[in-house]
């Protein structure tokens, strides 16, 4: 292989492991490097990856002032000497505007997830770390650049054309789960044009002809969004069709380039789906046709836990006729005619079509153990053998086997999901506030999981029941449960504890036992210390394996008595980062330590799970803490 591929593969790798073990990772790859090739190239390799490591590091820093390069949905993102920082609240919504801001600035961060929201990653490409909700904003100086003028032009429009055109021309940030969000992080507005000027215009034109309306049509884009990433690749790749190099090192040379300027952007899809299709080309002598159906399988199952398969296959098409639809946007800019109306309607339709054909699931679990050795133990046709298992795989939740109970990090709020093994039942408990509710779909379709036999609503408050509208509109529910009585499945049984109604909803919170395989867990709802009491003395309940905190570790729950009856070994909590009720409280975080309980915190750990296996109990976080629990 080039060496120069080679280099960009390897600080690729280097990028996308080394939070893992920072120093393991360089050791590995450097002994890799030396093995592959025999000379002391390694260390060119090393001060390389050591340099590129404190490069791409970045300031994390905020300005209230600077110039908006950038619109969301609801907010806005100003830059000042390379610093972005994300505004809401601020009515100044024009392109390059000067503007000065007052307000609190807020570091953009959240609990750790195993398949959390995009939102933070996106804002690390774009070299956000701050968020401001704006007070006061005052316009400087408004730029008289190419954007700001077209901007003017979209801004005539009603408002279903204006948002329209916003998404298409500007790529306005919108709802992470919604087809445009793809649209807009894959650059496809412009990538579109380029795959329409290709495929359509050798009819029209002549070669000359459509390499200089491609190199124009480049550049002015370049102008418009201010050298985004897609167009310095487009520019880069265009550049480089026309030296002598071959094609491992004109991918290698683009990768690097890449890389180099926009060290940020390796993680998003701008830069895996191009550039993985092209290095994976590029390393291969075979079966490349069918290498970019693979690498996008595999992205889409990553990144947003599903497979679209009709648009996967469709892309060709798909492609072009996105682009048509950008031609035609850009031409009712300037004509002032909204002559993009039908197509979209009917783009919008076909997508809509496409989404019925959509499989769920993500490949981060147990299964992939199997998955591999599948592969590995069916000699013949085996990139079709892989491709085919993977669809079948996150179709069936097998990259997701075992029985496990998992506390979901939702932020404050409570969802609790216990499965059988191979997916013979699925139970979940309580369903989030409504506006995190995208943090719960992705989890449950990360396992692949469209049903729910049984829906379990604790009591009314929103943390707990506000997401229950969503989750009919998007999932298949059997049953809901809000009264007491216990379910009963194949392998596990939830018995209902509640033995009087209280005055306080908290305290009528329905509460469980969990009997699977040989453990008990309590699942203790929002309950104060009243009822902990009331329990004990109608229960044998001790001893408990795994205690619930009940109201999310407040002073009020898990009192000292209640803890000597019970005896659990591990307790674990679900409570949001930061919170503004100080969720779990410190004399509860005291009382824990004083029986020396062990206590997992999803704000912390982000999902934590439970997983029953054959010979033993394994806990298992998204911080990759990892530890055994069994019967004293």
């Amino acid at each position: 292989m080039n060496r120069i591929l080679s280099f960009f593969i390897y600080t690729c790798l280097f990028v996308f492991f080394k939070e893992y073990n920072f120093y393991g990772v360089l050791l590995i790859l450097c002994i890799c490097w030396y093995l592959k090739y025999r000379d002391t190239t390694f260390i060119i390799l090393l001060i390389f990856l050591l340099w590129f490591n404190v490069y791409s590091s970045g300031a994390d820093t905020f300005s209230l002032s600077g110039q908006i390069t950038r619109l969301t949905k609801n907010s806005i993102v100003i830059e000042e000497n390379g610093n972005s920082t994300l505004i809401s609240n601020c009515p100044i919504r024009n392109f390059d505007a000067i503007i000065e801001v007052e307000g609190n600035a807020k570091k953009i961060e959240s609990a750790p997830s195993n398949f959390g929201s995009q939102f933070e990653t996106w804002a690390k490409e774009n070299k956000i770390s701050y968020s401001v909700y704006a007070t006061n904003c005052k316009l400087i100086k408004q730029l008289p650049t190419l954007r700001w003028f077209i901007q003017k032009k979209v801004d005539v429009f009603n408002e279903s054309n204006k948002d329209f055109l916003y998404k298409i021309i500007f790529q306005v940030a919108v709802d992470e789960n919604s087809d445009w969000y793809l649209f807009n992080v894959m650059g496809l507005s412009v990538v579109g044009i380029i795959t329409l000027i290709r495929s359509a215009g050798k009819y029209v034109f002549n070669e000359k002809q459509l390499i200089m309306i491609e190199f124009i049509l480049i550049i002015v884009f370049s102008i418009i969004y201010q050298f985004s990433f897609v167009c310095f690749r487009l520019l880069i790749s265009f550049l480089l069709r026309f030296t002598k190099l071959d094609t491992k090192k004109r991918t290698g040379i683009l990768g690097m380039s890449c890389i180099l300027i926009f060290p940020q952007k390796m993680s998003s899809l701008q830069f895996l789906i191009p550039l993985g299709i092209r290095t994976l080309q590029a390393a291969s002598w075979k079966t490349k046709k069918v290498i970019p159906y693979f690498w996008m399988i595999i992205l889409q199952s990553l990144y947003f836990s599903k497979i679209q398969l009709a648009m996967l296959f469709l892309y060709r098409f798909f492609l072009p006729f996105f682009g048509l639809i950008c031609v035609l946007s850009w031409m009712s800019v300037f004509i002032g005619i909204p002559l993009f109306i039908q197509m979209a309607e009917l783009f919008l339709q076909v997508i809509a079509w496409g989404n019925q054909f959509t499989i769920y699931g993500n490949p981060l679990g147990a299964g992939i153990i199997l998955y591999f050795l599948l592969i590995y133990i069916i000699p013949n046709y085996r990139l079709i053998t892989a491709i085919c298992l993977y669809i079948i795989f996150c179709w069936q939740g097998l990259f997701h086997p075992f029985a496990h109970i998992t506390w979901i990090q939702i932020g404050q709020g409570d969802a609790i999901l216990i499965q059988e093994a191979f997916q013979k039942s699925t139970t979940l408990i309580d369903t989030v506030k409504e506006k995190n509710f995208v943090l719960l779909e992705r989890a449950l379709h990360a396992r692949s999981i469209t049903e729910i036999d049984s829906l379990v609503l604790t009591h009314l408050d929103e943390d707990h029941c506000g997401g229950v509208k969503k989750l009919q509109q998007n999932f298949v529910i059997n049953e809901i449960i809000m009264n007491p009585r216990d379910i009963v499945h194949e392998t596990m049984v939830l018995k209902s504890l509640n033995i009087k109604k209280y005055n306080n909803d908290n305290d009528n919170s329905l509460v469980y036992v969990l009997f699977m395989k040989d453990l008990r867990i309590l699942l203790t709802g929002d309950i104060s210390s009243d009822v902990e009491l009331d329990l004990i003395q109608a229960y044998d309940l001790g001893p408990i394996d795994i205690l619930k905190l009940g109201h999310h570790g407040s002073k009020t729950s898990t009192s000292v008595q209640f803890l000597q009856n019970i005896r659990p070994q591990l307790v674990v909590n679900s409570s949001g980062l930061n919170n503004k009720f100080k969720h779990p409280s410190l004399e509860t975080i005291q009382r824990l330590d004083d029986f020396g309980i062990r206590l997992l915190d999803t704000q912390k750990e982000g999902d934590i799970s439970i997983f029953f296996l054959r010979n033993s109990n394994l806990f298992i976080t998204s911080t990759q803490k990892i530890g055994i629990i069994d019967r004293e």
